[in-house]
């Protein structure tokens, strides 16, 4: 059985915010899986959040999926990844073509859809 990584993770701060690197599994266009770093915002270090400390409690609820091994690069597959790799892969016939006629149209209004929430930063 394949032993699961465990991770804390580093957290630092960087101007009034608290942040953590770590690493995670990113599912390619090819369909190969690479291990990125990521780094993620946790709070501002104010308040309740002004210790290193309270930030770790946050990047410990943060990293619990991957460390649990609940959360797998397939299962962070964005709609569009799934409905063109595995969708169209597995439904390569006419007869689900006559069926969802406008999903490729879907499929392309989504992708516009997620680079306008990309680029305003949600």
């Amino acid at each position: 059985m394949k032993r699961t990584r465990h991770q804390k993770g580093y957290i630092y701060k960087k101007g009034n915010l608290w942040l953590v690197r770590y690493y995670d599994y990113q599912v390619l266009p090819d369909g190969t899986i690479h291990r990125v770093q990521k780094a993620h915002k946790l709070a501002e270090a104010v308040g309740e959040y002004r210790s290193k400390k309270a930030a770790r409690v946050l990047a410990d609820e943060l990293l619990a999926p991957l460390n649990d091994g609940r959360a797998t690069p397939r299962s962070t597959m964005s709609l569009t990844q799934f409905i063109e790799g595995c969708y169209f892969a597995l439904r390569e016939n006419a007869q689900a073509h006559q069926h969802f006629p406008r999903l490729q149209e879907y499929v392309e209004s989504l992708s516009k859809t997620a680079r306008r929430h990309r680029a305003a930063g949600f």
